[in-house]
């Protein structure tokens, strides 16, 4: 079926996360008859200084000198902008029009690379409209409806949007209008690379130590969190809870917390597993792969009732779900797990068996796959009978 065809065009906005660098090796394994073409498209930029430059000023231009306040920003500014846009477009058009792509995918609906004739997929994990569905979307403006028109673009002219949880199926569905029949829920992976194959005896778990992973402090819960704790040693003073990514200040009244800051990936697998329950009361969160990543290490899991928590942590199965900004809440959760360590181990690998069943990468790949060999069958038969 493919004797025409000779390569797919993988198209992301960088290296990181991870999870851009496994889906293009899996497709590419599972791909083997086709070149895997990639665009890292900000490594590309970073290797063209005049490109890049050119894109800068038109990006100044199109978004205004605000963007100029910080690196960040710009960088920001610049993957997400129309001028880099149409410089994707161009490429993988001239890539196409050789006549040897069987099909364009795209990691994220920050940019449009669908060539027409040429069938498209794309694989994201959050919409801009999502944000407004939060308990707190009060606090976050409505985009531009300029945007959201260019966005919906993106996701109306692929064959098939490929999503990872089912609260980002019905975003599309229902805020951007996008035929059900071209979204797909394929889930997510970790990004920890063979992290239960290192992990060492359950008996060296701490039953009740709570590990907290995350950069954000505010927006991922960690004020909740450490009211919550304050609740929790009332009945278990043998509590402690690790903080591993933000630095936050600590009261000086508050015992039992230590505070790693950021860390490097063996260090954190190490937190994983030595550590009895995880949580994580994000108050927004696109998705949420540190989850997958303690499961994977058979942690029970606490979280939020928003976005994909709702289809991996499964109240009383894999973990609890609370409100947003609920503390006491939260300790009650914590608490349950504290009383009935058992109970908490069996959560822990329920969620692990979750892992292996569904949220791996390979299993996201071939759900995918699965699907792009039926889109090219499909075209192939259709242009036979012509």
């Amino acid at each position: 079926m493919f004797d025409m065809k000779k390569s797919f065009l993988f198209v992301m906005p960088g290296a990181v996360p991870i999870a851009n660098f496994r889906v293009s090796q899996l497709l590419a394994e599972t791909f083997p008859d086709l070149e895997c073409e990639v665009l890292d498209y900000s490594k590309v930029l970073r290797s063209r200084p005049m490109t890049l430059v050119n894109i800068c000023v038109r990006t100044v231009f199109e978004a205004g000198p605000g963007v100029l306040k910080s690196r960040e920003t710009l960088r920001n500014s610049i993957l997400r902008s129309v001028a880099t846009e149409a410089w994707i477009k161009k490429w993988v058009a001239n890539r196409v029009s050789a006549g040897n792509a069987a099909f364009t995918f795209q990691m994220q609906s920050l940019f449009d690379a669908g060539v027409p004739g040429c069938p498209h997929f794309v694989f994201t994990d959050h919409t801009r409209l999502e944000n407004l569905n939060y308990p707190e979307s009060e606090e976050v403006p409505r985009p531009p409806q300029k945007l959201i028109d260019r966005e919906t673009e993106i996701y109306a002219d692929a064959r098939v949007v490929f999503v990872r949880s089912e609260n980002i199926r019905r975003s599309l569905t229902e805020q951007y209008h996008i035929d059900p029949q071209k979204v797909e829920v394929v889930y997510a992976g970790s990004n920890l690379p063979g992290a239960r194959s290192n992990q060492g005896p359950a008996f060296d778990r701490d039953p009740f130590t709570i590990l907290f992973v995350g950069l954000d402090w505010d927006r991922k819960g960690g004020p909740e969190l450490l009211m919550a704790f304050r609740r929790l040693q009332e009945t278990h003073p043998q509590a402690r809870l690790v903080i591993a990514g933000a630095s936050p200040e600590i009261p000086a009244d508050l015992p039992g917390v230590e505070v790693i800051g950021e860390v490097f990936i063996n260090r954190l697998e190490q937190l994983y597993q030595r550590a009895g329950i995880f949580c994580l009361p994000t108050r927004r969160e696109p998705f949420g792969i540190v989850f997958l990543e303690a499961m994977e290490h058979g942690l029970p899991v606490v979280g939020t009732d928003i976005g994909a928590q709702v289809d991996f942590i499964r109240n009383g199965e894999t973990g609890f779900r609370v409100p947003v900004r609920d503390p006491e809440a939260l300790a009650a959760a914590l608490r349950r797990l504290c009383d009935d360590p058992e109970a908490a181990r069996e959560m822990g690998r329920r969620g692990e068996r979750l892992i292996r069943e569904r949220y791996n990468w390979k299993s996201v790949v071939t759900r995918m796959t699965a699907t792009i060999r039926s889109v090219l069958k499909d075209q192939a038969e259709g242009a036979a009978g012509e």
